[in-house]
């Protein structure tokens, strides 16, 4: 009976390379213990299962690594140790732990097979929320590569889903319409590309578009990107040297080595130049995204305020308008309301004026009534008291007077 053996660290630290090293050290036991390196019988059940319990036991209660330290760790069956260092305490706007963790891990792979213009194709595609699929055989290029692809996009995050490693009773997700990041180790035999999707194939150097896509390339691609890879292209040239970087199969074959690695895809220690050239590149891309990005932010800021301009024009010609002509809403003022100003003084001569028509009239229907009573007085009597002579106030009574005039 041939049963496959499948080994697998769970934890929330990203300590990607530490971790690794582990399931090597794992790997190299298994390969100790019988001939197949990774492939158990039955003859195997009595020797390395109780060395594998043994082992894990002893990695489970190694210490935390210390922020900034670096820590040497060994099990009782280790050939060579595990040297790990863990990135210092992080100070305000630097990188987070497991940013730093996962592209110090993940990023010499994918350039060890990809160009920088592919790579850079593949981040323009995710500025653009394009669907990206990563194709690869090889789990461990897989991971670096989707890992590597949205660790590029500082300043910004990746906010859609992210699979690692898609199994393939779910290829359904192959035809989502939300943008994604995903990884599969072979194209199912339907599959049929559609417009908004990239193929990356990293150990390939290949990255595959829709024909309509392919029409609108120049809208994909970032901004300068040929400015940007003409500037990098010494840090490319320094990691592509002989003897720098492993392909894939090369990684493989010095996976039961004894040469301890950051990440797999270095074939001997990395020396000062060749992790600059790394962080030279991260840096260059980010600081490139990082304008791209504020360009964006100041343009949609410019047509906001030229908006608000043009709608504060408009409102000062609105605010014309009824200045001269009363609003429909507007309420009319009624008759016994007072004047509006402007025309007080011309109301005010014309009351004068019926006012002094009036006090004439009243003059003169006046003098008509005093000719009158006087007429009419010497018919009467002398000693009866004249009938138009009369007043009536409040509280008082009629009385007559002696002078006939005196009461007009």
């Amino acid at each position: 009976l041939m049963v496959e053996q499948c080994i697998c660290i769970i934890s929330e630290h990203p300590f990607l390379s530490l971790h690794f090293e582990v399931l090597r050290d794992l790997v190299r036991l298994a390969s100790v213990a019988g001939e197949g390196g990774g492939v158990v019988d039955e003859r195997m059940h009595s020797t390395y299962f109780p060395l594998l319990d043994q082992v894990m036991t002893e990695i489970s209660h190694w210490p935390m690594p210390r922020p900034g330290a670096r820590e040497h760790y060994m099990h009782s069956r280790s050939l060579v140790p595990i040297e790990f260092c863990r990135p210092p305490p992080l100070f305000e706007g630097e990188l987070a732990e497991d940013l730093i963790l996962m592209r110090e891990w993940a990023v010499p792979i994918v350039f060890s097979t990809m160009t920088l213009e592919n790579i850079l194709t593949v981040v323009g595609c995710l500025m653009t929320e394009m669907q990206v699929v990563v194709v690869s055989p090889d789990l461990q290029v897989l991971s670096a590569a989707v890992f590597s692809f949205v660790c590029m996009l500082l300043p910004l995050k990746w906010a859609g889903p992210l699979i690692v490693t898609l199994p393939s009773s779910l290829y359904a997700y192959l035809e989502s319409p939300v943008p994604l990041v995903l990884g599969i180790e072979r194209i199912p035999h339907d599959f049929k590309l559609q417009p908004g999707m990239l193929l990356v194939y990293p150990e390939k150097n290949e990255v595959v578009l829709d024909r309509t896509d392919m029409q609108e390339y120049h809208t994909l691609c970032l901004p300068q990107m040929s400015r940007l890879c003409h500037e990098l292209k010494g840090s490319e040239k320094v990691l592509h040297k002989p003897k720098v970087l492993l392909s894939p199969r090369g990684a493989q074959q010095a996976t039961l080595s004894h040469v301890r690695q950051s990440s797999p895809a270095w074939m001997v220690q990395p020396t000062k130049g060749q992790l600059q050239a790394v962080e030279t590149i991260l840096t260059r891309i980010q600081s490139h995204l990082t304008m791209l990005v504020t360009a964006g932010l100041e343009m949609d800021a410019e047509k906001i305020r030229s908006k608000i301009k043009k709608r504060r024009k408009v409102g000062k010609g609105r605010k014309t308008v009824s200045k001269d002509k009363p609003k429909s809403g507007d309420a009319l003022p009624l008759p016994n309301s007072p004047p509006p100003s402007g025309s007080t003084s011309a109301a005010a001569k014309g009351d004068k004026g019926s006012k002094g028509g009036a006090d004439s009239a009243k003059e003169g229907s006046k003098g008509r009534a005093i000719k009158s009573v006087n007429s009419a007085s010497k018919a009467l009597p002398p000693d009866r008291p004249d009938p138009t002579h009369t007043t009536k106030m409040a509280g008082t009574t009629p009385r007559a007077t002696g002078n006939k005039s005196a009461g007009v």
